[in-house]
């Protein structure tokens, strides 16, 4: 699975029983996964039934055999009890190819943000087919990536890089592109 200038947001899993398992509210990584300059924050790991349970990986859950690569992305805002902006199960990995931002520590090395105010707007139309998170001027996203990934445009369709380098995640701040 390749997902790449897209944001993931507002998602939950949801355990039925009680003391059930839930996992990756945003993104459930269990094979071969490429997430490249991508938004995913806000997503919950829950269970309905009680507060019991195995709730791991709020925006991102990492299982299994197989590469999970990591580049230009944002994780942001999870909730679960073990992971909430990520969890990896034991024996797998997540590979960095390029410099993230989490506001937990939860999977990313020391080349990354982690633990950081990751300043986004609300979900809504910042331009583009479909809604978005835009970073805020002052968050630490702006101008932060390594490079501009594959893609010569934001998830919006704007021209990248509109700063003096790409930000990380789905949006670049300052292509402006209101729908009219």
């Amino acid at each position: 699975t390749i997902i790449r200038r897209s944001t993931i947001s507002g998602n939950a899993t949801r355990g039925y029983s009680a003391g059930s398992f839930s996992s990756g509210g945003g993104v459930a990584a269990t094979d071969e996964t490429t997430l490249e300059h991508v938004t995913i924050a806000g997503n919950t790991a829950a269970t309905v039934a009680d507060s019991s349970g195995f709730k791991m990986g709020g925006n991102l859950y990492v299982q299994g055999a197989g590469q999970r690569i990591l580049a230009g992305s944002i994780l942001a805002g999870g909730a679960a009890n073990n992971g909430a902006d990520c969890y990896i199960v034991s024996g797998a990995a997540v590979t960095e190819t390029a410099r993230n931002l989490s506001s937990t520590a939860d999977c990313l090395g020391a080349g990354s943000i982690r633990n950081a105010n990751v300043q986004l707007g609300a979900l809504g139309d910042n331009g583009g087919p479909t809604d978005t998170l835009r970073p805020l001027a002052t968050s630490p996203a702006v101008n932060a990536a390594a490079n501009c990934g594959t893609r010569a445009t934001d998830q919006r369709g704007a021209k990248l890089p509109a700063g003096a380098g790409c930000d990380l995640g789905a949006v670049e701040l300052g292509a402006d592109r209101r729908v009219t």
